[in-house]
């Protein structure tokens, strides 16, 4: 980790893994906690993936979740992030 900054990010997203694990709803806790304002109002609620909307490391995430799946935090060019896999859509 770069700085006490990303530690912090990562142990605050840590935390409301766990408790979002621990029955706590994702969306509500992305609502109150989110810092993404194009998704914060929709529970964190980002859409459907073709496996390259998001960077790399997100995508990745995303692909090592079974649907219900919270991932740890990961760390993108644009921040820290929860992942939470909802569902996948086979076309």
């Amino acid at each position: 980790l770069s700085s006490l900054a990303d530690e912090q990010a990562r142990e605050k997203l840590a935390a409301l893994r766990e408790k979002s694990l621990a029955g706590a709803d994702f969306a509500a806790l992305a609502r109150e906690n989110s810092e993404d304002v194009g998704s914060a109002n929709s529970g964190g609620d980002l859409g459907f993936s073709a496996g390259d909307a998001f960077p790399a490391e997100f995508e990745e995430a995303l692909a090592g979740l079974e649907p219900g799946g919270i991932s740890e935090p990961i760390q993108t060019d644009s921040g820290w992030h929860l992942v939470k896999l909802l569902e996948v859509r086979v076309q």
